[in-house]
């Protein structure tokens, strides 16, 4: 956790000294969710494991919903992210 918040403020501070004047708590909120999404991963395998016994799926079955777990995460959080920062752009930015 502490790895992914120190991210998230450095990314905030990056954010700030380009000029955004919001979307810096954003930032920092995106990285320390990521943490939480880690975590609900983990519960759930490893309540997959006790329910089924161990049984483990095949790999190419396994690739597959790990790479949806992480689009779904990244399609439903990112724009929480970003899209703030539209509202204060810095002037420059649109020319």
């Amino acid at each position: 956790m502490f790895v992914l918040v120190m991210s998230g403020a450095v990314h905030a501070a990056a954010v700030r000294q380009l000029g955004f004047t919001c979307g810096w708590g954003e930032e920092i909120g995106f990285y320390f969710n990521s943490f939480l999404a880690m975590m609900v991963e983990e519960v759930v395998l490893k309540t997959f494991a006790m329910v089924t016994g161990g049984y483990k799926l095949n790999q190419r079955l396994s690739n597959i919903l790990g790479y949806m777990w992480v689009l779904t995460w990244l399609f439903l959080t990112i724009p929480k992210s970003q899209f703030p920062k539209l509202w204060c752009i810095p002037k420059g930015y649109s020319d």
